[in-house]
């Protein structure tokens, strides 16, 4: 877990880097010279390697931690949405700062119960669910056996696109490469660049 970390923020560091690279030293958005456009490409292939190194470190992973990321990263955001919303009617004088707080703190408990959680798969100390605090274990699990809804289901996850020509095709290059699929490497990427779609 922590080198998918470490290897996600090193590329997220170079891709910013070369941007502001461009945008100091370059000239309409394009390097000047071919040093310059040689430092970029170095870069940008430790960025291409460190993507391979990610999804390499990122197979090893038990899905259920994996599930467990995505849920605290869902988590997270709608922590922050329900943070702007109830700040803006605070603001607006719609409700109280003692309401205002008394509607966060639950949120807040129940973030800080899945990052302890996440932090303990980091370290190898919790697995899955049944080291989860019982409090966020409650509702969060459920979304996996049923449709809140409509009680359905869930569809069964579909394989990716093969990649057409993108960011999995211009690593086709590096030998690393063909022991992955070029779609899972492509939507790494995609986060890397563009962060989650």
């Amino acid at each position: 877990m922590e080198h998918i970390l470490m290897y996600t923020a090193f590329c997220k560091a170079h891709v910013h880097a070369q941007h502001e690279f461009v945008e100091f030293f370059g000239q309409q958005g394009m390097p000047r010279s071919g040093e310059q456009a040689c430092v970029i490409l170095e870069s940008h292939t430790l960025v291409y390697r460190a993507s391979v190194a990610a999804l390499r470190a990122a197979s090893t992973l038990e899905q259920e931690a994996l599930d467990d990321l995505n849920i605290l990263r869902e988590g997270t955001a709608a922590v922050e949405s329900m943070r702007k919303f109830i700040g803006h009617a605070q603001e607006q004088n719609v409700i109280s700062s003692s309401a205002a707080e008394t509607l966060m703190e639950p949120m807040v408990n129940k973030q800080q119960d899945w990052i302890n959680h996440i932090h303990g798969v980091e370290l190898g100390t919790a697995t899955g669910a049944k080291n989860m605090p019982s409090l966020a274990a409650d509702k969060s699990e459920s979304y996996r056996i049923t449709d809140d809804f409509t009680g359905a289901v869930p569809p069964a996850v579909r394989k990716a696109p093969k990649a057409k020509a993108g960011w999995g095709s211009c690593m086709g290059t590096l030998p690393e490469v063909h022991l992955l699929q070029h779609a899972a490497a492509e939507a790494f990427l995609s986060y890397v660049f563009w962060g989650w779609a």
